[in-house]
């Protein structure tokens, strides 16, 4: 006997199967980290701060200008001495005591002493500069004796020039009669008479100018102070070697 079983079951269902389930997922950023307040805080000290820009002032440009004008003028002028010493090698003129003399000398040591000289004094004007004429003037010069500079004479002379790389003499022939001493005078006469050497005292200055070039007009002060030395015996002069010193 046979039995159907499909009168007993219910029809068995078919099953529909289904593609899983896609979904479309955001992607969130993460979350930044917690402020650290110690970066921010070094970050904002090295915040350029950003001001707004200023105008020069006119007189900062006026004093720099100034300032780079007298800079090259300067330089300018140094250039033009060393080319003009270059080419010229000027050299300043000046006085030299070439020749002296005590001619005679009195003395009256009394209650009133005084002293008589004559003397001769050449002085030599030098002038070393192969291109330049040199004009000496206000010539003017004294002659002192012992440690109270007593007054003995006053030299002068007229204005005169100095040919190229040449010299110039001026002769003096100087007396004087019966100059008072003082006691301190008086006292350095007796030493000197002892020791038969005298001394006195020539100083005085000149005047000098010449030109270097055709622009450039030099002019100097010429100053000398000598001690001349003569053996009081026979009158000669002991070692005579003095030159000026010159100076504005």
């Amino acid at each position: 006997m046979s039995i159907s079983l499909a009168n007993h079951y219910p029809p068995l269902t078919r099953l529909r199967t289904y593609a899983p389930f896609e979904c479309c997922l955001l992607q969130i950023p993460p979350m930044p980290p917690p402020p650290d307040h110690q970066n921010q805080r070094h970050h904002h000290d090295r915040r350029t701060i950003l001001t707004p820009q200023r105008r020069t002032n006119p007189f900062t440009w006026l004093l720099a200008i100034a300032c780079a004008l007298l800079s090259t003028t300067v330089i300018a002028v140094g250039v033009f001495l060393v080319i003009i010493y270059a080419v010229y090698h000027p050299r300043i003129p000046f006085l030299s005591v070439s020749y002296s003399q005590l001619l005679r000398l009195d003395y009256n040591p009394n209650s009133q002493p005084f002293l008589g000289t004559k003397m001769a004094v050449n002085l030599l004007a030098v002038n070393r500069n192969p291109r330049s004429h040199v004009g000496f003037s206000q010539l003017g010069l004294s002659l002192r004796f012992g440690s109270s500079r007593t007054n003995i004479a006053e030299l002068r002379s007229s204005p005169f020039g100095v040919p190229k790389n040449g010299t110039f003499p001026i002769g003096y022939i100087v007396e004087s009669l019966q100059v008072p001493l003082n006691q301190a005078a008086k006292d350095d006469l007796d030493v000197a008479l002892r020791m038969n050497r005298i001394a006195f005292k020539l100083q005085g200055r000149a005047r000098t100018r010449w030109r270097i070039g055709v622009l450039l007009r030099v002019g100097f002060w010429t100053h000398i102070s000598c001690q001349l030395l003569f053996f009081p015996s026979n009158g000669s002069s002991i070692a005579v070697d003095c030159d000026s010193k010159s100076h504005h």
